[in-house]
């Protein structure tokens, strides 16, 4: 029989909260920094959602009616003229 060595046993690997401890929150500048990027990563998500989702212009048939001036957010009308151009 073979015996396997300490050595040759893999060790156990850090749980995800541990390494996200140790990594991202070990001291307070570096709490606030990761509290701060993952702030802006959260508003720029919901601000990306918020324009191409929730205040689309879904009906308009052309660019005109999508509401220029105005905080309309995605254009349908202008999607679907560049999707049909490069067609």
């Amino acid at each position: 029989m073979t015996e396997i060595s300490a050595a040759a046993t893999p060790r156990p690997t850090a749980s995800i909260g541990a390494t996200l401890r140790k990594r991202a929150f070990s001291s307070a500048t570096d709490t606030a920094l990761t509290v701060l990027v993952f702030g802006i990563l959260i508003w720029l998500a919901w601000s990306l959602f918020d324009c191409a989702i929730l205040r689309a212009v879904w009906s308009a048939e052309n660019v005109d009616q999508c509401g220029k001036g105005t905080r309309a957010g995605a254009c349908s009308a202008s999607i679907l003229s560049i999707n049909a151009g490069s067609q």
